[in-house]
């Protein structure tokens, strides 16, 4: 009987199906083929990322049968391509991670590791990858760098690896090489309260460690540092007394940044509220100050670097403040002002960075701010600006109008204009935006008029893992 499994590739008019028959034979081998049809295309698709990144059909063909017989070095160098691709090719991640799994003896430990990096990056895990790093873990830490421990714990975590299966061989090498780490102590903690790994003796140990070598670094570092640490709803005497010590000193040109995560790790702790709310006015103060005033004869700098505009100063601080889940009523309103005056007067930020900070706004807002997003949003709609967004900036902007409408604010008809707009531009997404675009799209899908159910069904049909 024979055995058929399709894999698509796109033209500009037509799409491509190979279909890989195998039809058994008598002996253990068998034969494979490749039958190469067209079918028409739905709706009127140019694909402008295939064209972009220079993903050609036949380079996808040979790459899809050239994948079950690569050696370690070519997959690795394959899978940095498709990095640079921002590729989402489901099917070509899942021949590849097949190929690493069957063959993971020949791959020297640090192909392992660039292996698990490039997986992380395009966002792609599967039984087999998880397989074969786990059958590679002991030789893999037994003689690491700090570093590559660090690199192992972080693309693990971000590939969502289930943590019982990998962790627990993992941590006797980061306590034996504690006291050589340093630049990687805050992932390290940011890992561990994102795989809810409960350990407060570790923990406490990271901290004290990050104490030790923080004098030998930068400011960043230990604001880092503490703003980790705080996620794990311990306290640590020492590093409360040295943030609360340098918010009080806190210069107006330290990276604005630096003072977010300082008062995002003070927040959290309710012995440090009068030195957290110190600080916030102290930002409000600063945000709100626009970056020609002058201070003393210099410019008054809220990053290490001078930006261009206030549109691209706001559009970093909402944009920190959405990593950091940071909740401030009073930086959010000035932010919310600030870009409401520069979406009106700034060209470049309504083009490059409005998307962004419209749903870093919609993502923080409560739901009696969620109407002035939303007003903005519907503004934005009406210019002529929509239409020249890439794939990314309609993505926020539908996620935006998402989170709003599941936040009790109704938008469905901005959702609906947004609708064709991130159809026409969704195959320029690499494989983690995708995939919180179809969540957005699935959680609102009963908002969609039926004139546009068609539409929606093609977007919900995308592969995606």
């Amino acid at each position: 009987m024979w055995k058929a499994a399709q894999r698509h590739t796109r033209t500009s008019s037509a799409q491509c199906v190979l279909l890989w028959l195998r039809q058994p034979t008598s002996t253990s081998r068998s034969t494979n083929c490749f039958v190469v049809t067209s079918v028409n295309l739905p709706g009127n698709r140019r694909w402008i990322s295939d064209r972009t990144y220079g993903v050609t059909s036949s380079l996808r063909f040979q790459r899809f049968w050239r994948a079950p017989n690569l050696e370690p070095h070519e997959l690795v160098s394959m899978l940095s391509d498709l990095e640079q691709e921002r590729s989402c090719d489901v099917h070509l991640f899942g021949a590849l991670s097949s190929r690493f799994y069957a063959n993971v003896s020949e791959f020297f430990p640090p192909q392992v590791d660039a292996v698990l990096g490039s997986f992380a990056r395009l966002g792609y895990a599967d039984e087999a990858l998880l397989r074969g790093f786990a059958g590679r873990l002991t030789d893999l830490a037994s003689d690491a760098s700090p570093r590559r421990v660090v690199r192992l714990l972080k693309h693990a975590t971000m590939l969502e690896l289930p943590p019982h299966v990998w962790l627990e061989g993992l941590l006797p090498q980061l306590e034996q090489k504690l006291p050589y780490t340093r630049e990687g102590l805050p992932t390290i903690l940011e890992c561990l309260h994102t795989l809810q790994w409960k350990d407060p003796e570790l923990v406490k140990l990271l901290v004290t460690q990050g104490l030790i070598v923080a004098d030998e670094l930068n400011v960043s570092f230990f604001t880092k540092l503490f703003e980790r640490f705080s996620r794990h709803g311990l306290e640590h005497k020492e590093a409360t007394q040295k943030a609360v010590k340098l918010a009080s000193s806190a210069k107006a040109s330290m990276d604005f940044r630096d003072a977010l995560n300082l008062l995002a790790g003070l927040k959290r702790i309710s012995s440090a509220s009068e030195a957290a709310n110190k600080l916030e006015s102290s930002l409000v103060a600063r945000l709100d100050a626009t970056s020609s005033h002058e201070a003393g004869g210099k410019k008054s700098l809220l990053v290490k670097n001078e930006w261009e505009s206030d549109g691209d100063r706001v559009a970093v601080v909402l944009d920190w403040m959405e990593r950091l889940s940071l909740q401030s009523a009073p930086l959010l309103k000035t932010c919310t002002n600030l870009v409401e005056t520069e979406m009106a007067k700034d060209k470049r930020f309504a083009r490059s960075k409005l998307p962004g900070a419209l749903h870093s706004l919609a993502a923080l807002s409560t739901k009696e701010e969620l109407p002035t997003v939303l007003a903005l949003l519907s503004t934005l709609l009406k210019q002529p600006v929509v239409a020249k967004y890439d794939g990314e900036g309609l993505a926020l902007l539908f996620r935006a109008a998402a989170s709003m409408e599941l936040g009790g604010v109704g938008s469905a008809e901005v959702l609906t204009s947004l609708l064709p707009h991130v159809a026409r531009s969704v195959s320029q997404l690499p494989l983690m935006e995708r995939r919180l675009l179809l969540e957005a799209l699935d959680a609102v899908a009963d908002k969609i008029p039926d004139s546009h159910k068609d539409l929606l069904g093609e977007l919900q049909a995308l592969p995606s893992a």
